[in-house]
């Protein structure tokens, strides 16, 4: 999971900073292009590519005219689903429907879907390589990756025969796995696990938007679950306290 947290550092750089990430691509990648060859500035051998520089320019173009957007948030849940579709596709060509794979680990809304990355390990190679879409004129998989109403993610990697590694990361809208238990739990400053796992599995963007707040202003923060409600306590200093019912049923 350690390697997925590099993947979403670098591309909530990009999502947070895009017209910062911009200026940085273009000097990150002078000089890498021979025609269509890359050769990158990271660990890796040269790349034949469809469009050679013409794809950066593209990307930077694009970023350079986005708005910033949210960071995505790592899931559990997402990351088990990516490491299934990357083993999967290290022995096979395709994937079944997303609807079919992802019924094990939970219930989604919205925006959702996978991006496939042969062929590279780095973190930022993997963003930049999903970003740049080469060959793509729809450019799918940037503009999948800088959707504005995506917010949940999960990355992962496997061994793959012919190209070395294959990458797949999963973005969602709303993703839910809900508990199978009872749960409390109260945080104060920095949420726990525990907390965090209660509020992913609760599909209420309004839920955490309460309770991160409140936890960012140094308030105590309850989370009491069950599979008909969530409950959230908010206490400050003083003693004061503001009680939420989310109906979850």
């Amino acid at each position: 999971q350690a390697h997925g947290f590099s993947v979403m550092e670098h591309l909530n750089r990009v999502r947070t900073e895009p017209r910062a990430y911009a200026a940085h691509l273009r000097s990150r990648l002078k000089g890498c292009f021979d025609g269509t060859t890359f050769t990158p500035p990271w660990p890796g051998h040269k790349i034949k590519t469809a469009e050679g520089e013409a794809a950066v320019e593209s990307l930077c173009a694009f970023l350079e005219a986005a708005s910033p957007l949210p960071e995505l948030r790592l899931l559990s849940p997402l990351v088990d689903a990516a490491f299934d579709s990357a083993s999967w596709l290290s022995d096979h060509a395709t994937l079944s429907p997303l609807e079919e794979r992802l019924a094990k680990y939970g219930t989604w809304s919205g925006v959702a879907g996978e991006a496939v990355v042969y062929g590279t390990r780095q973190p930022e190679a993997i963003v930049v390589q999903l970003l740049l879409s080469d060959g793509d004129t729809s450019r799918r998989n940037r503009a999948f990756l800088m959707h504005e109403s995506v917010k949940v993610a999960g990355f992962a990697m496997a061994e793959h025969a012919t190209h070395g590694a294959v990458g797949v990361i999963s973005l969602f809208s709303v993703f839910v796995k809900s508990l199978t238990r009872n749960v409390s739990v109260t945080c104060v400053g920095t949420p726990s696990a525990q907390f965090d796992e209660v509020l992913d599995a609760v599909p209420s963007d309004q839920a955490r938007e309460i309770s991160m707040t409140a936890l960012s202003q140094g308030k105590e923060v309850s989370l009491d679950y069950t599979i008909v409600q969530l409950q959230i306590t908010v206490a400050d200093k003083d003693g004061n306290k503001q009680v939420y019912t989310l109906p979850l049923k």
